[in-house]
């Protein structure tokens, strides 16, 4: 969507299923504390137009040229396609460069390894007190190289994970910084919905929080 003003022209995506992992983490920070402030504040204000900027790719203050009434249009615009993405559309699997990487079904915590639990348990305790950065790490452990696989007699094919090892441990931080720079959010959030359901007794100390700070909910946007 491109919206051209008197001194510079902005590109906001058309749905938040295109913007990337790093963007949405970053969008999720500034509802955070959006939520903390009065709405009619100025720098309630500042953080509106920040998100802007950041579903726009734009670097912090690139905006500060615009006009009040062109502020005004910019938030009206980027809050009706925010809202207009009721739901994200994740693929089953996703490639970045030469790879491909998936995930897989997760609704309780007997669902992971016993490698992929004390990972995360480990994490989780090292980042409580902001969840923000935790996320992305865990994101790195569940989802990792995929192949898809068909079955010989049935002909069906699925995507096969690697199993999880050592080398994960060692790619952690690489790989998360890969997925926020090139993965799009819409086929993160699978893995993000697993700790967000209130299902899994791994983040029962931290999944209300969770959910209150990324606003994973059927509320409406406070970008308006």
């Amino acid at each position: 969507m491109e919206l051209k003003f008197k001194r510079t022209t902005v590109n906001l995506p058309n749905s938040l299923d295109e913007i990337t992992f790093g963007k949405w983490l970053d969008y999720s920070r500034e509802i955070a504390g959006f939520n903390q402030l009065d709405p009619a504040s100025l720098e309630a204000q500042v953080k509106l137009v920040r998100m802007c900027e950041i579903l726009a790719g734009m670097e912090e203050g690139e905006l500060d040229e615009l006009m009040i009434d062109e502020v005004a249009l910019l938030i009206k615009f980027a809050t009706e396609m925010v809202n207009a993405t009721s739901d994200f559309k994740p693929d089953e699997a996703f490639q970045i460069e030469e790879r491909w990487y998936a995930g897989r079904t997760l609704k309780t915590m007997s669902d992971l390894t016993n490698g992929e639990y004390i990972s995360l348990k480990t994490l989780q305790t090292q980042y409580e007190a902001d969840p923000l950065l935790f996320l992305p790490l865990a994101v790195a452990i569940l989802i990792r190289p995929a192949m898809r696989i068909e079955d010989g007699e049935t002909g069906e094919t699925k995507w096969v994970l690697e199993k999880f090892s050592s080398k994960d441990i060692e790619n952690l931080e690489w790989r998360a910084n890969l997925f926020k720079e090139k993965a799009l959010a819409k086929d993160i959030m699978p893995v993000i919905s697993f700790f967000l359901n209130g299902k899994d007794e791994l983040m029962k100390n931290t999944e209300t929080s969770l959910a209150e700070e990324l606003q994973l909910t059927d509320k409406e946007t406070p970008l308006k």
